[in-house]
């Protein structure tokens, strides 16, 4: 099953009352740390002091992330690929 999140965090159907936090593997740096952003960002949207955008743009950047993240992918397995070390 797949599902595609604003920003790994909301959906766009949903807006701003549902947030996945802690659901993302950061780059780098810690788990907990980017669970603690995704929780300031949420309670700052529940508070009424930040917005979403509408949905269809949510989708849009959600498409654009998803090319971005394997174009991202392709090129570090071609690293890895590349520089492995040869027997």
């Amino acid at each position: 099953m797949s599902f595609q999140l604003y920003k790994n965090v909301f959906c766009p159907d949903v807006g701003h009352t549902l947030a996945f936090i802690g659901l993302v593997q950061p780059a780098s740096g810690g788990s907990v740390s980017m669970a603690e952003m995704q929780a300031r960002w949420f309670s700052q949207l529940t508070l009424g002091n930040l917005a979403l955008p509408g949905a269809a743009v949510m989708n849009k950047i959600i498409d654009k992330d998803i090319v971005s993240g394997a174009v991202q992918f392709a090129f570090s397995l071609l690293k890895m690929v590349c520089t492995r070390k040869k027997s």
